[in-house]
């Protein structure tokens, strides 16, 4: 019997395997972080622009313009 010390010691590859599936999850989780951060700043950008499109609605002049672009049933 050879081959006892492999039974001894893990396989090489498994705790590579480990090694690579941390990394993953590092890099899931790094992923996971930066995409609700830019979920967060998409909705405060879609937040200003819907208020300064409010406000530009509400100033007299371009109204008709806006209101003539917009489909039917847009609000």
């Amino acid at each position: 019997s050879h081959q006892s010390p492999a039974a001894h010691h893990p396989p090489f590859h498994t705790s590579r395997i480990t090694h690579y599936a941390l990394r993953i999850t590092h890099h899931a989780l790094r992923i996971t972080h930066h995409a609700s951060r830019i979920t967060h700043y998409a909705s405060r950008i879609t937040h200003y622009a819907k208020r300064s499109h409010a406000k530009f609605s509400a100033s007299p002049e371009p109204q008709t313009r806006s209101r003539a672009a917009e489909p039917p049933g847009f609000r």
